[in-house]
């Protein structure tokens, strides 16, 4: 195999800027694309001037398409065990985006058909391809750069797009939904799983059974009654090695009031620091007392998607394991499931 034929099953957002990625790399070739919406099957198509793919409106038909190798499966969280199963069936690779699945079960489930099928499975968690968390990695890769301590992440967001997000049996929770990708930092950053998992958190403002105007510019704005999500939690993470990990979310923020919201960050056992905004990085203690890390940001935003589909043609070309196979899409997702289960039970410490 020289080129990968790389099928796009949900055409949304995320799916055009996989897209626009995808069309950089010469050993990639989108070659089917599905979705139920023909307003996003246009949209897509055109970023792909120089290309000709078949279009489907139902998954299964895209499955039996024999120009299709691999997958990027852009679904909502409730179809990707259904949809995954059915592709790992066909014999096609998969990069599923986050979270890969509602609960641990479910990634479990799609782990095992991924080694029985000898197929490359690969999670979504983009933000270890970043360039602003690579950085991160290699200032905690220094000579007297310590260990991780205390990581944090901090996000106090605006609310949800999407009326499905807001459903706890459709997502998996929002701790599940939104934070997979910060679990799995701090995992990486400490380089072992948790020990115990503990959160609180409930429903402040977005409560069930009470209207609530969700305002999600430039796009989106409806009204929900029936939200079974929390809209706040703080959720505490212990590891065997003794460092520790805090995360602070926040989903009903004013649009306006969101501006800045977002902050995540480490203290090593040397005592230096180094802090984010997911956008540039500020390192203390290296070598100055501090300093802006110049980040190459290449292709913007679009950056981070790039290297994550790179690692997903060459993982399939080389017959390896990606960096975010799986197991780490697993990982992240288990901590979520827990904290969930924590504020259910009142803050009760649940171990890994």
């Amino acid at each position: 195999m020289s080129r990968v034929k790389i099928g796009i099953i949900g055409c949304g957002d995320m799916a055009k800027v996989h897209a626009a990625g995808l069309v950089q790399i010469e050993e990639a070739e989108i070659t089917a694309l599905c979705d139920t919406s023909n307003d996003r099957l246009e949209a897509i198509k055109k970023l792909l001037p120089q290309a000709t793919p078949a279009v489907y409106s139902d998954y299964r038909e895209l499955l039996l398409d024999k120009n299709v190798d691999a997958v990027l499966v852009a679904l909502p969280n409730f179809l990707h065990l259904e949809v995954g199963l059915a592709a790992f069936e066909h014999g096609k690779h998969i990069l599923m985006e986050k979270p890969m699945g509602r609960n641990t079960e479910e990634c479990d489930a799609l782990i095992c058909m991924a080694e029985e099928k000898g197929l490359v499975l690969q999670s979504g968690m983009l933000l270890r391809y970043a360039p602003v968390y690579k950085a991160i990695e290699e200032h905690l890769a220094m000579p007297g750069a310590g260990e991780p301590s205390i990581a944090w992440v901090n996000e106090f967001r605006a609310n949800f797009p999407h009326k499905w997000r807001y459903s706890q049996s459709l997502t998996g929770g929002a701790l599940v939904e939104k934070c997979c990708h910060h679990f799995d930092l701090f995992n990486w950053w400490v380089g072992e799983l948790p020990e115990s998992v503990m959160a609180t958190g409930g429903q402040n403002v977005i409560k069930n059974r009470q209207p609530y105007h969700v305002y999600c510019p430039p796009t989106e704005e409806f009204e929900i009654d029936d939200a079974t999500i929390i809209d706040h939690a703080a959720v505490s993470i212990n590891y065997p090695g003794g460092a520790k990990a805090n995360l602070l979310l926040s989903l009903h923020l004013d649009f306006d009031a969101s501006a800045d919201g977002y902050e995540a960050g480490l203290v090593t056992t040397t005592g230096k620091r180094l802090v984010t905004n997911g956008q540039h990085l500020t390192a203390y203690g290296f070598g100055d007392a501090k300093h802006a890390v110049e980040i190459d940001t290449g292709q913007g935003k679009d950056l981070p998607l790039l290297g994550e589909d790179r690692e997903f043609v060459q993982s399939i070309l080389l017959g390896r394991k990606p960096f975010t196979d799986g197991k780490v899409g697993r990982d992240s997702v288990r901590v979520g499931e827990l904290a969930e289960l924590s504020i259910a039970k009142g803050g009760e410490k649940i171990p890994f």
